[in-house]
């Protein structure tokens, strides 16, 4: 049984882990990266980490507002669309859905920055089977349609 590195996100086996790395679940390869790309990384699963809590709060706000003057650009873009996500509705519950009826640019924009990978494992873990809101908003591929079956 391995460790999880939270850097590259995948299971390494114990001999992939120094001393520290144990510690603060990071294996040796990821340790020999550039610290600004190491930080670019924790940043960004720290703010994706703000849409999962049930609370955007006051405190987290501010940490957003230093994030938006990080060195990256994309940590930059995503500071800015979670600070928006804050203040437009902070709360977790019924967020994707309030998004999408009462502010259906933010969530495109959402889903531009975050990814169609991201926008389904939401749609699977927040919404279920109640898509209603959705229908119009984010049109599924249809079957093809040129297939026929005999």
């Amino acid at each position: 049984m391995g460790h999880y590195c939270r850097i590259c996100d995948r299971m390494r086996a114990n001999e992939r882990f120094g001393g520290r790395g144990h510690r603060i679940h990071i294996c040796r390869d990821c340790q020999r990266l550039p610290r600004s790309e190491l930080d670019r990384i924790e940043r960004l699963d720290e703010l994706r980490g703000f849409l999962d809590q049930s609370n955007i709060s006051e405190r987290n706000r501010e940490s957003l507002k230093l994030l938006a003057a990080h060195e990256s650009p994309e940590v930059r873009t995503l500071a800015a669309l979670v600070e928006d996500v804050a203040r437009v509705h902070p709360r977790r519950r019924r967020r994707f859905s309030n998004l999408a009826r009462n502010h259906p640019d933010l969530l495109k924009r959402m889903i531009s920055i975050l990814g169609d990978e991201w926008w389904d494992e939401v749609s699977v873990r927040f919404i279920g089977s109640n898509t209603d809101d959705f229908d119009e908003f984010y049109s599924l591929p249809q079957p093809d349609q040129g297939i026929d079956s005999e």
